[in-house]
C-alpha cells in the first residue's frame, strides 16, 4: 500500500522539525565558542590562559622582562648575514663613498636577485664548517665521542 498525501506531509514536517533542532543546537554551540574566544585572549596565535601573568612580577602595571642569560648560545647566523658578511667588503671597494644605509640596500637588491638554490648554499657551507669543526674536536679527543668544544 502506498503511503498518502497525509503520511508524506507527517514525514516532511518531522524531517523539517528534526532539522530546525539542529541547526538550533548547532547555533549555540556556535554561540558559546564564539564567547570563549572573545574571553580568551590571543597572543603569537595562541590563547592565552588566565591567571599566567604574576602581578607580583609586574612594575607600575607593566611586566617585567625575564632576563637573557649572557652564556646562552646564539642563534646561527641566517643565509643573508652570511651572504651579506661575503659580499660586504667587494661591495665597499667598489663604492667606497657609498652611505652605510645606501650599502645595505644594495646588498639587499643583490640577495633578491639571487635564485633560491644560491641563497641555501650559505647554509651548507655552515654546516659543513660546523661539521669539520666537530670532526677536528672528535680526533683530538681520546674518546670516539663527538664534542662540541
Amino acid at each position: 500500500m502506498a503511503p498518502t498525501v497525509d503520511d508524506l506531509r507527517s514525514q516532511y514536517e518531522n524531517s523539517l522539525l528534526a532539522v530546525a533542532q539542529s541547526m538550533r543546537d548547532a547555533a549555540e554551540a556556535a554561540e558559546l565558542f564564539a564567547n570563549a574566544i572573545v574571553n580568551t585572549p590571543i597572543i603569537n596565535g595562541h590563547a592565552k590562559e588566565k591567571g599566567t601573568a604574576r602581578e607580583e612580577d609586574a612594575v607600575d602595571g607593566k611586566r617585567k622582562r625575564a632576563k637573557k642569560d649572557p652564556l646562552a648560545p646564539k642563534r646561527p647566523a641566517s643565509s643573508f648575514f652570511l651572504f651579506q658578511n661575503q659580499i660586504r667588503p667587494k661591495v665597499k671597494e667598489q663604492h667606497p663613498n657609498l652611505p652605510s644605509h645606501e650599502l645595505r640596500k644594495l646588498l639587499a637588491e643583490q640577495w633578491n636577485t639571487l635564485p633560491e638554490e644560491q641563497k641555501n648554499v650559505s647554509v651548507f657551507a655552515v654546516f659543513s664548517v660546523s661539521c669539520d669543526v666537530l670532526l677536528f674536536a672528535s680526533s683530538n679527543s681520546t674518546s670516539n665521542k663527538w664534542r662540541t668544544s
